[in-house]
């Protein structure tokens, strides 16, 4: 994508924020993600982990990570297999978040992963939708574009307007 950026004729020519790049993953996808940051020429400055699974037997990598931000969401209903979020939460070094959902499951983040195949969720898909929208906007705002006023939110100091009632936690380190 950043060599598109910078390439005539492409259709993202000078499109692309590149001073400061973000990703994203959810589940196995979030453990890619992971290492893809910890690779030394990534361009990845801010991660978030939606859930992440897979591999937490092996996260010594992420505190290769430091002192780049990472954001891990670790629902309250997401057991089994899946419920890898406090690992790596635990494996990355400072500066580092966790928000715990309480209610949410692994499947609840999209729309289109396993039609809540667990159904274990105590909270509607679209409440976990919004939820994780609006700590992934603060983060990425804060860390890619400098907005200072969403600190609060992430520090859990403020709680984000109109989700004061799920008992949201936020670890911060």
């Amino acid at each position: 994508m950043l060599a598109a950026n910078a390439q005539a004729g492409s259709p993202f020519q000078g499109e692309l924020l590149t001073t400061g790049v973000g990703a994203i993953g959810h589940s196995t996808g979030g453990y890619a993600a992971s290492k893809l940051a910890t690779q030394s020429s990534s361009p990845i400055s801010a991660l978030a982990l939606i859930a992440p699974a897979g591999g937490s037997y092996a996260l010594g990598f992420l505190s290769t990570f430091v002192p780049r931000p990472i954001l891990v969401f670790e629902g309250g209903e997401d057991i089994g297999p899946y419920g890898a979020s406090g690992d790596f939460y635990s494996a990355a070094g400072a500066s580092k978040f966790l928000v715990n959902i309480p209610g949410a499951n692994h499947f609840g983040y999209y729309d289109d992963v396993c039609v809540l195949a667990d159904n274990t969720a105590t909270i509607s898909q679209a409440d976990q939708q919004r939820i994780a929208k609006a700590y992934l906007v603060a983060f990425f705002r804060s860390y890619l574009l400098g907005a200072t006023e969403e600190d609060d939110y992430l520090s859990g100091v403020r709680p984000v307007e109109q989700l004061e009632g799920f008992g949201i936690n936020i670890q911060h380190m």
